[in-house]
């Protein structure tokens, strides 16, 4: 009931190794009314909508004016870093070497939405680069 405040009786009853009966009845004392974990539900729901929303206008829109196409993007950026190591990345890695960044700085900040939505940018982009 913590972990999904929707959950029917039976699914509760079927998780916890309880009967329906007892989990209808658990259910019967919580007080917070069925609408208030839908709400928060879908505040959750809308929340990541508007991360992956935000990540599609950032691709498509000023950064893609301010950069050109990613793809050809992360194939300059390939063609600079193997120049300067020796070593032979794909250009479907180089995102995920920024992924790998964000994720880093995750550590430092877990609640900055910015680390979240250029993760989600940045999986779309490494798709794109795969598939071209």
């Amino acid at each position: 009931m913590v972990k999904n405040p929707l959950a029917s009786s039976k699914q509760i009853a079927k998780a916890v190794g309880c009967t329906t009966h007892y989990a209808a009845s658990l259910k019967k004392k919580v007080g917070t009314p069925k609408e208030v974990f839908k709400r928060e539900q879908d505040k959750l729901h809308n929340s990541r909508v508007a991360l992956l929303e935000e990540a599609v206008s950032l691709t498509s829109g000023d950064r893609h004016k301010d950069y050109g196409d990613p793809v050809e993007n992360m194939t300059n950026i390939a063609k600079i870093f193997n120049a300067i190591t020796g070593h032979t990345i794909k250009v479907s890695e180089v995102p995920m070497f920024h992924m790998a960044t964000k994720l880093a700085r995750m550590q430092a900040s877990p609640t900055k939405r910015d680390h979240y939505v250029d993760i989600m940018a940045y999986a779309g982009i490494a798709y794109e680069c795969e598939k071209k």
